[in-house]
C-alpha cells in the first residue's frame, strides 16, 4: 500500500512510502498536485524516518526498516543533547531497536505551523505520544486508517452540529472558524 505524506517544515517535499515492502521515493511537489496521506516525514543526512496510518495503526519507517506500532511493546525517546543537538531512540521490548542524532531545527514561532519547539521538530512531535497513555492512544487511533465511510459520517455529524448552531449557513458557505472555535466545534468538524 503506497502512502504519500509531507516532510514536516518542507511541504513541497513528498514522500512515496510503501508500507508493505518498505521502499520508498521522495519527489518535489512544488504546486501541491498529490493527495496526502495522513503522516510526515524528516531526514537526517541520508535517512529518511517517516510515520504514517495504515490499516493495522501507525507505522514508523526508517529508511527500509518498518515498525508497526500499535502491534509492539514499544517507547518513542527524545533527548536533549548539547550544541543543538537530538536524539531520538525507539525501544522495542526494553531493548534499543534505533537510535539517530541529529541537528534540532531552528525554532522560530509562526502563526501557520504552530508556538512551540514540537511543532517544528518531527522528533519531539513524534515523541509527544509518550506524555500519557491517553495521549498514545490518541496517536494510535489518529494514525489507524479507517474506510472512507467513517470519515464521511464523522464529518457528517459535526456539519448538523454545525447547522444547529449556526442556522444560516450551508456546507458551500464559509464559516466563521474563530466562532467555531470558541464553542469547540471547529475539531469536532475537522476530527478523523
Amino acid at each position: 500500500m503506497e502512502k504519500r505524506i509531507r516532510k514536516m517544515n518542507h511541504t513541497q517535499w513528498c514522500c512515496i512510502y510503501n508500507t508493505e515492502t518498505g521502499l520508498f521515493t521522495e519527489i518535489y511537489d512544488e504546486i501541491f498536485k498529490m493527495e496526502d496521506d495522513i503522516g510526515f516525514y524528516t531526514k537526517v543526512g541520508t535517512t529518511v524516518v517517516g510515520v504514517a496510518n495504515h490499516f493495522r495503526g501507525p507505522v514508523l519507517f526508517i529508511d527500509n526498516q518498518r515498525y508497526f506500532l500499535k502491534e509492539l511493546n514499544y517507547e518513542l525517546v527524545h533527548t536533549h543533547l548539547p550544541n543543538s543537538q537530538g536524539q531520538f531512540q525507539l525501544i522495542v521490548d526494553g531493548k534499543e531497536k534505533e537510535s539517530l542524532i541529529y541537528i534540532k531545527p531552528e525554532f522560530i514561532p509562526s502563526f501557520f505551523w504552530g508556538d512551540t519547539e514540537e511543532d517544528c521538530d518531527f522528533f519531539q512531535w513524534l515523541c509527544q505520544s509518550e506524555k500519557s497513555r491517553e495521549a498514545k492512544d490518541r496517536f494510535h487511533d489518529f494514525y489507524t486508517q479507517r474506510e472512507m465511510g467513517y470519515y464521511q459520517e464523522t464529518t457528517e455529524e459535526a456539519w448538523q452540529e454545525v447547522r444547529k448552531q449556526f442556522p444560516n449557513r450551508t456546507k458551500t458557505n464559509k464559516t466563521n472558524s474563530g466562532s467555531l472555535k470558541k464553542q469547540g466545534l471547529f475539531s469536532k468538524l475537522f476530527k478523523r
